[in-house]
């Protein structure tokens, strides 16, 4: 069988990773490698060079979290949630949807198994399920806190028909970002399983799109836009008690050129990191060639850390905002690249096709 991906040790400049010295990564990478059916989770080492297919399912793997605290793995396949070892064994079945006729009225509101994503401590797992479920990995208590298709918080401006899919934990693992989704858009709210009143909506003026992270003291949540939608650009932080929104970089620009932001980072220090790029138009044949840049907390004081511009399919920050992973187009398929914040070389660790999905292991 074809493998589906090359591994590569290139550098821009003089990389040490491909002379043996210290490993570039902290922790080992999960990822996704593969298109549809043949999708599989593969780990690559902290050295940035051993790569190892950990998951065969014949129908591929749709989704994945792994667990900061051990490893353990949670798979999506054909509908159906499984928890297996860090080497992809003993697996064992957390949720099946796998027999539900997909002709029922609403099958992708009521049977559809995504987006599972482990607590920092890996304690819980929360994953969607007709709404959101957590999962208790040492009881196997499983709650199902949200359903689809009702109204959070009774607010009458938002679709009565929403569906809710879990997104990242906050760093302290106390509060659950979420995905609301309705008929012409999309929001966020903020999850507290153990307040009188668990659900804070983030309140914006519009759509919430389209990345979004945690700060790192767990206080606020970052959204930005980087691409050419119908929803405005720019960059966002909201208050994780309040829901209120703050504008770091307007989408719009005093002369009437446009901000694109995407995959921002705040540090406990309160340094920002995203990329960035200012564009008097957006042409299809040029795309949005963003640069890495650093910026005090309220986005002032922009400075681009790399000559690159990166065309990003996703990025991954490392927990100390250290370096960037972006996933790039690439002849073929995709590549992997190590971005430092502190201005060193580039580094490509794979090539591959339909490299996604990045998550840290322990």
């Amino acid at each position: 069988m074809r493998e589906p991906f090359v591994l590569l040790c290139i550098s821009f400049a003089f990389v040490a990773a491909c002379s043996g010295n210290a490993s570039p990564l902290a922790h080992s990478l999960y990822y996704l490698s593969g298109r549809d059916a043949s999708a599989q989770v593969w780990r690559l080492d902290a050295d940035g060079v051993t790569a190892t297919q950990i998951t065969h399912e014949e129908s591929g793997v749709q989704d994945f979290s792994v667990s900061p605290a051990d490893g353990l793995l949670a798979i999506v396949t054909n509908n159906q949630l499984f928890l297996a070892d860090p080497n992809g064994a003993d697996r064992r079945l957390i949720a099946d949807a796998s027999a539900v006729d997909e002709n029922i009225e609403e099958y992708y509101f009521r049977a559809t198994i995504s987006d599972p994503v482990f607590s920092p401590d890996g304690a819980t797992l929360a994953y969607g399920f007709d709404g959101i479920h957590l999962y208790d990995v040492a009881s196997g208590e499983d709650r199902h806190v949200l359903t689809n298709l009702g109204n959070l918080l009774g607010e009458i401006f938002v679709f009565a028909k929403e569906d809710y899919a879990p997104g990242p934990w906050s760093p302290d693992g106390s509060r659950l970002l979420i995905t609301m989704g309705y008929v012409e858009g999309s929001t966020l709210a903020v999850i507290d399983p153990d307040a009188e009143q668990p659900f804070t909506r983030l309140r914006s003026d519009g759509p919430v799109c389209c990345n979004f992270s945690w700060s790192a003291d767990s206080r606020s949540v970052m959204v930005a836009n980087p691409y050419y939608t119908g929803d405005l650009p720019g960059l966002w932080r909201y208050d994780a008690e309040t829901g209120a929104q703050v504008a770091l970089v307007p989408g719009i620009a005093a002369d009437g050129s446009m901000n694109y932001v995407g995959w921002p980072f705040q540090g406990l220090d309160g340094t920002l990191f995203y990329f960035f790029v200012n564009l008097d138009h957006f042409s299809p044949d040029t795309g949005i060639p963003l640069t890495l840049v650093r910026s005090a907390a309220d986005g002032s004081g922009r400075t681009q850390l790399h000559a690159d511009s990166f065309y990003i399919h996703e990025a991954l920050w490392a927990a100390d905002g250290s370096l960037a992973l972006l996933v790039e187009p690439s002849e073929a398929g995709s590549r992997l690249l190590l971005a430092p914040t502190n201005g060193g070389a580039l580094q490509v660790l794979l090539v591959g096709e339909g490299i996604r999905n990045l998550a840290w292991g322990p």
